[in-house]
């Protein structure tokens, strides 16, 4: 009965960090409060897990090959709303060749990529860009396509998610959405 009691706390945050943080409550449409307890409990059960761990003398530390699983997931939402960010362009690339073309091959999305003209899609360093989005690791940016060396589909594990932000990356009737 003591853990639902509510107390108010205070806390300095960077500009930044909050800046962010309101704009990701704005997508979601969730409650600050809620959001912050379930990172508080979230953030305890992690610390208490590892220090658990140190103590256990049967556990095993193994490199973990899912620590990066669906990176992309918790960056769409942010990539989402950053128009000028290449992740973005690339996503608004797919889905205005998807709409012209009705299927993306990887040809039409380089050179809509490659094309100066097309700033809300321009991206200078496309092939580098578009590699580390089609696998997740340490230092990718998080699977969002797939490819067969011609044809380019999204992952369908992240699908949902990106769907669920298509209109801010790319809509008929503009090219972004307002938050």
């Amino acid at each position: 009965e003591e853990y639902n009691m509510k107390k108010n706390v205070s806390y300095n945050i960077s500009e930044e960090i909050l800046e962010k943080f309101e704009i990701a409550l704005t997508i979601s449409k969730e409650n600050a409060s809620d959001t912050i307890e379930k990172c508080m409990c979230s953030y305890i059960s992690k610390v208490f897990g590892d220090v658990s761990k140190d103590f256990n003398p049967n556990y095993i530390k193994k490199p973990n090959e899912k620590s990066y699983y669906m990176k992309a997931l918790h960056r769409i939402p942010i990539w989402a709303v950053k128009p000028n960010q290449n992740n973005h362009k690339i996503i608004c690339a797919y889905f205005k060749t998807q709409k012209k073309y009705g299927n993306v091959t990887l040809s039409t999305l380089e050179k809509m990529c490659s094309d100066k003209e097309q700033l809300d899609v321009y991206v200078p360093t496309f092939k580098i860009n578009y590699y580390n989005m089609k696998i997740d690791g340490e230092k990718s940016h998080g699977k969002v396509f797939e490819d067969d060396g011609n044809n380019v589909w999204i992952w369908s594990e992240i699908e949902p998610t990106l769907m669920k932000y298509k209109d801010y990356f790319y809509n008929d009737n503009s090219n972004t959405k307002n938050l």
